[in-house]
């Protein structure tokens, strides 16, 4: 494994963890089943996710995978149990077989089986908080309105057309755990069961096999995911995956919570940019739940950087506010509901080899400036101005991209990237919309940064 393979997966069961492997749990247990019984599936509990340098991911989150779940198993359906994390921002949200996003439980909706959920406004964390999520196999018309659907459930087996899958593949977020927790928030990773809805129609038997299958699904998942990070070959490619021969050519090349809506990760050449210094493109969900793996809270901008750009990059917007959860800045906030975004960040990717993440900054680790704008500053390690407070490396690739997150905006907040109905690569169309929150892009040497910031207005504090 290479070098620079950071800590790309922490493969995990119920009962504890390991690195790169699924830990085989206790043996299913003999007997008779009952109505209502939660059979534990500690085999095949997936997979967690951190620090990763996959494609397009977002370093200061987690990610517990659980893929390979049968729609409608015989005899029953699945259940989570957890508790609330320490965090700024978690999600469930459920994918089809190819990851394209298919259902969406958001933290604010989730009704606690005991202490409160510290997601809805103003609501501090109650220790030992915790919450149950059922997966439930139902067409998207026979789902009931919200309000009053009832809670926590995920809903799976359909696309949001209505196209059926086969398969079910459930994504956890947790993002900006509190300072003193695990990456988890503080909480063990969340316990997964089958729950027996008509004994006639199960055995102890069929639900092991069924969680073998699943286990072999997350495994060849994980591995895959293993090979573009290290590769960024497509994974259209992999062998020993049930696929038709459609989905390995729809499957194209696989991100993780990154811009693919659209089916695919660009790759533009240096003659795209003609003399523009940068090219933009915003990525939102899509109604239909294409994109692989992508969070349907967020939209995101890309901003490819032109590999005739200057020694200092250098880029200006105004800095929606957000809840500063960990106390960054300051006494640590709990979520008023008030707030602009959940949670904004900004990350550096290599465009033209698969989008490896190489960085990321997140809003309450850069410093505003002292009109509410904030000022980030690109360059190769040895060209970083010493009043760079607000800083990343550049990607080693010819044409670094930057993507710019947007999660959970508040509806007030119109300029939210979530929002936007453009064109997804006009610049003029893409600026109207975010007004002051559009991202401006400049170049200068680093001398003249040192100077007057390229020009622009002198840093203050916050």
């Amino acid at each position: 494994m290479k070098d620079s393979f950071r800590k790309l997966v922490t493969l995990s069961g119920v009962m504890g963890s390991g690195l790169l492997g699924l830990l085989p749990g206790e043996s299913f247990a003999q007997g008779d089943l009952v109505r209502g019984q939660e059979v534990p599936l500690t085999e095949c509990a997936g997979w967690i996710m951190e620090n990763s340098t996959a494609p397009a991911i977002e370093s200061n989150a987690v990610y517990w995978f659980v893929q390979g779940l049968p729609a409608y198993p015989p005899g029953g359906h699945f259940r989570f149990r957890t508790g609330f994390p320490r965090a700024r921002y978690m999600s469930w949200q459920n994918h089809d077989f190819l990851g394209f996003s298919t259902a969406l439980l958001a933290d604010i909706d989730i009704v606690p089986d005991r202490g409160e959920n510290p997601f809805l406004p103003n609501t501090p964390y109650v220790p030992e908080s915790a919450y149950t999520v059922d997966l439930l196999d139902v067409p998207p018309e026979a789902r009931p309105p919200k309000p009053p659907r009832p809670a926590n459930i995920l809903y799976g087996g359909y696309r949001y057309d209505g196209g059926t899958t086969e398969y079910n593949s459930v994504a956890y977020r947790v993002y900006l755990p509190d300072p003193g927790t695990d990456s988890l928030g503080g909480i063990p990773q969340p316990d997964f069961y089958f729950v027996v809805d008509d004994p006639a129609k199960t055995s102890l038997e069929g639900i092991h096999g069924m969680c073998e299958k699943m286990r072999k699904i997350q495994d060849a998942e994980k591995q895959a995911l293993i090979a573009v990070a290290q590769t960024t070959e497509s994974l259209a490619t992999r062998q020993d995956r049930p696929l038709s021969n459609i989905a390995k050519e729809e499957i194209g090349q696989r991100v993780i919570d990154g811009p693919s809506a659209a089916g695919g990760i660009p790759s533009p050449s240096a003659s795209d940019f003609n003399s523009d210094l940068a090219r933009y493109r915003v990525v939102t969900p899509r109604p239909n739940g294409q994109g692989v793996y992508y969070n349907a809270q967020t939209g995101y901008l890309q901003v490819f950087l032109s590999a005739s750009r200057g020694e200092v990059t250098v880029m200006r917007f105004r800095a929606p506010s957000f809840p500063d959860t960990q106390g960054l800045q300051g006494i640590a906030d709990d979520i008023s509901g008030n707030e602009q975004l959940r949670y904004w960040s900004l990350c550096m990717h290599d465009a033209t080899a698969g989008l490896p993440t190489t960085g990321c900054l997140y809003d309450a680790q850069t410093a505003q400036d002292g009109d509410g704008y904030v000022t980030v500053a690109f360059s190769n390690p040895e060209s970083r101005p010493a009043n760079a407070t607000n800083w990343l490396p550049v990607a080693s690739g010819p044409i670094p991209a930057l993507i710019l997150r947007h999660m959970q905006p508040n509806p007030a907040f119109t300029e939210a990237l979530l929002y936007y109905a453009g064109t997804n690569n006009d610049p003029a169309a893409i600026t109207a919309h975010m007004g002051e929150y559009f991202p401006l892009v400049t170049t200068c040497t680093k001398a003249e940064f040192e100077r007057d910031r390229c020009g622009l207005a002198p840093q203050g504090t916050r």
